[in-house]
């Protein structure tokens, strides 16, 4: 997206993924969702935000997030995103990881290497 346009840049893509290195806790195929939105006053509560409304869209109004501190290259802050399946609609529960997010870092706009 960072090739198509210049900021700023709202989107969402979901697609199938596929790992070589899979083992009995790592599924060989799995779908990815990815947001990218780059643009002025954009806020980590933003991101928090956003990945609320997912996560309750999708697995329920009661599941709720946690985001713990990650080191991704390209985002800084950068963050793991769990989610609390106690009460949710998956039938597990407890913590479970869905994914990483971060704000995407300053030098991978400033490069302008894309």
């Amino acid at each position: 997206m960072l090739r198509v346009g210049e900021p700023p840049i709202r989107m969402t893509n979901i697609s199938r993924t596929y790992r070589p290195n899979w083992d009995t806790t790592h599924v060989p195929m799995f779908h990815q969702f990815e947001g990218l939105c780059i643009d002025k006053n954009v806020t980590i509560a933003h991101l928090k935000g956003t990945i609320e409304y997912f996560v309750q869209e999708f697995f329920g109004k009661n599941c709720t997030i946690r985001l713990r501190p990650y080191d991704f290259l390209f985002t800084e802050p950068s963050f793991e995103v769990d989610i609390y399946t106690g009460s949710s609609n998956i039938g597990r529960a407890g913590w479970l990881e869905l994914g990483g997010a971060g704000m995407v870092h300053p030098n991978v706009l400033k490069r302008r290497w894309y």
